[in-house]
């Protein structure tokens, strides 16, 4: 954990050049593929900064409430699973 703190605590920095740099630049998305189903093709922790010029790019991502599918018991399990796979 060590190490995502000192990463994370970078990203502001970097945001803040990439302004100065590119000042026409309206916007950034940060992006972490994690796994090949999530399109990660290089095998090691990074984060991609995306520079955002206008909304209408291409680039975009889609958010479904898929809650609706799950009983408040699947809720609460899965929630039970995270918690007991988390390693403090």
């Amino acid at each position: 954990m060590k190490d995502a703190g000192a990463i994370f605590r970078r990203i502001p920095i970097i945001v803040n050049a990439l302004q100065k740099a590119f000042p026409d630049m309206k916007g950034i998305n940060l992006l972490n593929n994690n796994g090949e189903t999530a399109y990660q093709t290089v095998m090691h922790s990074h984060l991609h900064f995306l520079p955002r010029y206008q909304k209408e790019e291409g680039f975009g991502i889609k958010f479904e409430n898929n809650s609706s599918q799950y009983s408040d018991e699947d809720l609460k399990n899965m929630a039970k699973k995270i918690s007991q796979a988390i390693e403090v």
